[in-house]
């Protein structure tokens, strides 16, 4: 599920059918049970399947170095949440190796950008040197310390935080409260034309990290852990009433 995840969140830029036949076709040679298959893949092996993928700006290079460096990272943290784990307790071993984790704590919540960034910089550099060369691009990966919305990395940390009906919520040390908003340019637009949420600007220009943490703040005023489950609507839709969300007409009943 997070190698599913983390490949689907990668692709995701497009249209919604496009998006949907790349990840099929990136997926398929790892079959019913992705992470085992490619924990069982030689690197040539995967060098050689994913040869002629691409999709869009991402190509045969972009894939494969985002699989090996998923793969580095089981391999040494036994999963990709793993992985964060070190890069928010700075393990430099297993997690549970390190002196600040403690599996009985609350689940982590506030400011997890540096660690964000961490997970991004040490995929990468296990991306290029496993590839034995540039491996996945920034572009693709985003860092949040280089200051963009990071959209599809907010995408695959919802996927993997949030559990519900629409998130299957695979990582279980992360608070929802935590996310950020995954901010494209579309709903950027909805966020500042009918929210209100952020200043008005050029419609060119690209959502920043920036406008992502503050439609962030603005939403959490209205659901901090993310929108509640069916038996808190009416409690929720009450607060919306005094926003502009309430104009937008959501049915929070599906």
């Amino acid at each position: 599920m997070e190698l599913a995840g983390l490949v689907c969140s990668t692709l995701a830029f497009g249209s919604v059918g496009l998006i949907m036949d790349a990840c099929e076709r990136a997926l398929k040679p790892l079959g019913v049970e992705p992470a085992a298959a490619l924990d069982a893949f030689p690197p040539k092996e995967i060098t050689s399947l994913w040869s002629s993928f691409q999709y869009r700006f991402c190509f045969p290079s972009d894939i494969a170095g985002l699989l090996f460096a998923a793969r580095c990272a089981r391999l040494k943290f036994g999963s990709l949440q793993g992985l964060f784990l070190s890069c928010v307790y700075g393990a430099a071993g297993s997690v549970e190796d390190s002196p600040a984790f403690d599996k009985n704590q609350p689940r982590l919540s506030g400011n997890l950008l540096p660690a964000l960034s961490r997970f991004v910089l040490t995929l990468r550099s296990y991306s290029a040197e496993v590839s034995g060369g540039a491996g996945i691009r920034a572009n693709l990966l985003p860092d949040p310390a280089d200051g963009s919305a990071c959209k599809r990395l907010f995408l695959f940390m919802r996927w993997m935080v949030r559990k519900d009906a629409i998130d299957p919520g695979p990582w279980d040390r992360v608070s929802p409260s935590a996310l950020v908003v995954p901010l494209d340019t579309h709903m950027a637009g909805t966020c500042r034309v009918r929210l209100g949420f952020l200043r008005e600007r050029r419609s060119s220009a690209q959502p920043t990290l920036r406008d992502a943490l503050e439609v962030t703040r603005r939403f959490s005023a209205y659901a901090p852990d993310g929108i509640p489950g069916v038996q808190d609507q009416q409690a929720f839709s009450s607060r919306l009433s005094s926003c502009r969300l309430a104009s937008c007409r959501f049915d929070l009943s599906h």
